[in-house]
């Protein structure tokens, strides 16, 4: 399943204040208003040339304000697993990109006025082919939907500053589907066995393309499933920690703290996030074709 969508004809997937996990991919492109999101307990912020991707797994919530309800705006393509594994004929395809599966960078990138009307025109493209579907518009769509992924991963390799080439080691997408299911029990020797490498080679591998350690994304993988298990269900620290594969409350609390700077606790009882948008709010997205 693919679909394209109007922010104002999704209110149950986009315009949905309370936190849900994801099952699907998505890319959002704000058209107009202000506002901003938390993805996985982290504020993004929500304006006018804002893209926001975000993958199966992840915890969001949107934050408008009442007067601004009416007035957000947004282009949204989203997809389902399955359906990519099918569509782009690669079982590591959406992983060799650079903004879906973050465990080492940004899911936000704010767009040049350009950038951002091409992105919405090639949606709106996607979407008129949608809803008036012919013999041959899986091949339209294919290739509209892969010209968007790859401009939007040269893009995000841009903002980062890293080579823009997709990834492409086999045993590098095998080791990010490996940190999705994450596990204290499952060291940086562990994943280096699956992959059937050494660990001297694995953490060579993750610094010549990811330009971090396997243990660091080991660490990100767990904390940020951690948050979310912290953030959004009512059950005990103890009760996280084991279900993370954590034996010793005591001692998930510790990791924990050093990874994100304070204890569960303390973290679970955080206020919200006080990020709120600036006044200037950017101007609306031009499209030839409307929005």
């Amino acid at each position: 399943m693919v679909d394209v969508g109007a922010v104002s004809e999704l209110h149950g997937i986009v315009l949905d204040d309370e936190p849900h996990r994801l099952d699907f991919y998505d890319l959002l492109l704000v058209t107009r208003g202000q506002g901003w999101i938390e993805l996985d307990g982290d504020p993004v912020p929500l304006r006018p040339h804002q893209l926001v991707v975000t993958s199966p797994g992840q915890v969001r919530r949107l934050h408008l304000a009442p007067e601004q309800r009416p007035r957000f705006e947004g282009l949204v393509l989203f997809f389902l697993g399955p359906f990519a594994l099918d569509f782009f004929n690669d079982p590591f395809f959406l992983h060799r990109l650079h903004f879906f599966h973050q465990h080492r960078g940004a899911t936000a990138l704010a767009l040049e006025a350009q950038r951002a009307a091409w992105f919405g025109e090639r949606l709106l493209t996607m979407r008129r082919e949608l809803r008036d579907f012919r013999a041959d518009s899986e091949h339209l769509l294919r290739a509209v939907l892969y010209e968007l992924l790859v401009c939007t991963n040269r893009w995000f390799a841009e903002a980062a500053e890293v080579p823009s080439e997709a990834l492409v080691d086999v045993r590098l997408l095998r080791l990010l589907r490996l940190l999705e299911q994450p596990d204290a029990r499952r060291d940086v020797n562990w994943h280096a066995r699956q992959l059937g490498i050494s660990t001297t080679h694995l953490r060579s591998l993750t610094r010549r393309a990811l330009g971090t350690s396997p243990g660091a994304l080991v660490r990100a993988s767990l904390t940020g499933e951690a948050k979310r298990r912290l953030l959004f269900s009512a059950a005990p620290v103890g009760a996280v920690a084991a279900s993370l594969g954590f034996d010793d409350p005591a001692y998930f609390s510790r990791f924990f703290r050093r990874e994100a700077g304070v204890a569960p606790t303390e973290f679970r009882g955080l206020p919200q996030p006080a990020w709120r948008p600036p006044v200037a709010a950017g101007e609306p997205v031009r499209l030839a074709s409307g929005s």
